[in-house]
């Protein structure tokens, strides 16, 4: 994965082996030690001068040009969190205007609501990480402040405590209470601003948010300079080094080993990267939309298709029973159209029940091949058939008379035909 971190000055890059790539894109109008700046007087950092290599998979943002602070809502879940919640809670914290920020938080249930963590970024900033080439693909635009402290944190904690994170050019000083972070803040030291006095404002910042120096434990990373300064009489149990690494080293090193999907990412919502299948499937969309389109078309025409078959099922099986009726008269039900063809015949005839059931099944096919062909009669007189009916016109009675044929494999002749109320009644026969 490859790591950008932006100080508010210099922006600075790790490859995916976790080699530093040389080259810094530098903001000469900031200052490291700046520490009270106003939130939101941020430069975008540029990637032009890492230009030959992949761009970043993550972006992370210093907290000192980032609007923190903690909140508690009377809410019964922190699904319930949404934008609109948190800009209006800030609003009345910070006389914020929401909409001049993008936020990020996390948060947890706690008596009586819900408590967190919330993050803002400038929109002005946002639209331009949106809208830069570079930054586009970059899934993951995390705190510093969050990363570092994070990764001084024992796992399965459940107490609460401070956690101090020192580096070359500064100090990160959190506090976690009753389940959730209850703030975090950044003091860079320079020349006219000394170890000591940041050590003092860092225990005011954490007294601040609620930390209790007799209950509480201390966790993290200081050198000797920043113990004695800051923790000469708490329960410490961090570590202390000899030296300190920079404060990009020491943040790089915290990306790397969090796990990027927990990581609290200003990416969410309407800013959300899109998923690698969603990246390929994007130029085929329209192309997908109107497959479905044409697949919906064709199955509508096919099931209507298999609509009018049924109609058209119902409506020759309803023939075929009008005309067993009229041959056998006597026979209320059509159950067993052989056995009742053979008893109406006689027991010695059941060479003419087989004659009649297959001329049924003719004329039956020869319904469904011509539209507009109505049967009035068929009648068996024990030497040839006759069929009549009624079709459009005088035309349809030789389609009648040559498709008969064809189904029978033997000749059909018209005996009459007669022309009454536009349509041609017509009696053929066979035998």
């Amino acid at each position: 994965m490859t790591i950008a971190f932006w100080d508010g000055r210099r922006l600075h890059a790790w490859d995916a082996l976790g080699e530093e790539i040389p080259g810094q894109s530098d903001n000469p109008t900031q200052q490291d030690g700046d520490h009270h700046k106003k939130s939101g007087q941020t430069a975008l950092p540029s990637w032009e001068t890492f230009a030959d290599q992949s761009f970043p998979d993550m972006l992370i943002w210093p907290i000192e040009r980032l609007l923190s602070r903690p909140f508690s809502l009377p809410l019964a879940h922190p699904r319930f969190l949404d934008m609109d919640i948190l800009g209006q809670e800030l609003a009345g914290q910070a006389g914020i205007e929401p909409e001049e920020w993008w936020l990020l938080w996390r948060a947890a249930a706690v008596k009586n609501g819900v408590a967190g963590l919330v993050f803002g970024m400038p929109t002005t900033v946002q639209a331009d990480l949106a809208a830069d080439t570079a930054w586009q693909t970059c899934r993951v635009v995390a705190v510093d402040a969050w990363l570092r402290l994070q990764a001084l944190t024992p796992e399965n904690h459940t107490d609460d405590f401070a956690a101090f994170d020192a580096d070359a050019e500064g100090l990160f000083m959190g506090v976690y209470h009753g389940g959730v972070w209850r703030g975090m803040r950044r003091i860079n030291v320079t020349s006219s601003y000394t170890c000591g006095a940041a050590a003092k404002d860092a225990m005011r910042s954490v007294l601040a948010m609620g930390f209790e120096p007799d209950t509480m434990p201390v966790y993290g990373r200081l050198d000797a300079t920043w113990q004695v300064e800051l923790i000469p009489d708490v329960d410490w149990r961090g570590e202390v080094v000899e030296s300190l690494p920079s404060r990009a080293r020491a943040t790089y090193l915290a990306a790397s080993a969090a796990d990027a999907g927990s990581v609290p990412n200003f990416r969410h919502g309407a800013w959300a990267v899109s998923g690698g299948w969603q990246k390929r499937l994007k130029p085929w969309r329209r192309t997908a939309a109107l497959a479905a389109v044409l697949l919906l078309t064709i199955l509508g025409g096919n099931f209507y298709r298999i609509h009018q078959l049924h109609a058209e099922q119902a409506e020759i099986q309803a023939g075929i029973e009008a005309a067993f009726h009229r041959g056998l008269p006597d026979e209320k039900v059509m159950l067993d159209p052989l056995g009742q063809l053979r008893k109406a015949a006689g027991g010695g005839a059941k060479s003419d029940a087989w004659f009649f059931l297959r001329q049924l099944q003719a004329v039956g096919r020869l319904k469904q091949k011509l539209k507009g062909l109505h049967i009035a009669s068929m009648e068996y007189t024990g030497k040839d058939m006759q069929l009549s009916g009624t079709v459009p016109d005088l035309a349809s009675v030789n389609r009648v008379r040559d498709t008969l044929s064809s189904i029978l494999g033997h000749q059909v002749d018209v005996e009459d035909t007669e022309l009454a109320d536009k349509q041609v009644r017509f009696r053929i026969k066979w035998s």
